[in-house]
């Protein structure tokens, strides 16, 4: 099997959350410290990935998702693509602590 690794164009948005949009996430991650789980993968793969996830969190994946809409055109533009409908939209929040790690995604 060849695999080949390929180019990508990125965007990296800074300030993407305002500085009280992250207090508010930091408290509200400490606070549910106990209903993040462990994280795996969709191939069930062993040690290429240590962290852990919290997958419901309504509050914030609505700010994630309405600051995702409010630059969309912007990320087009930039990324020469051609505008699309984005209809959803999956977040997840993930921690990563000491020892902890996740492998390049290749997929």
């Amino acid at each position: 099997m060849n695999l080949n690794i390929l180019e990508s164009n990125y965007l990296q948005i800074d300030n993407f959350l305002t500085r009280e949009d992250k207090k508010r996430s930091l408290n509200y991650v400490f606070a549910e410290e106990a209903e993040f789980v462990p994280t795996s993968t969709a191939t069930d793969e062993v040690n290429y990935r240590r962290s852990s996830v919290l997958y419901s969190f309504p509050e914030f994946a609505e700010l994630i998702r309405d600051r995702i809409q409010s630059v969309a055109l912007d990320i087009f533009r930039t990324l020469e693509l051609p505008p699309f409908s984005v209809d959803y939209i999956e977040s997840q929040l993930t921690a990563h602590n000491d020892g902890n790690y996740s492998y390049r995604h290749i997929g």
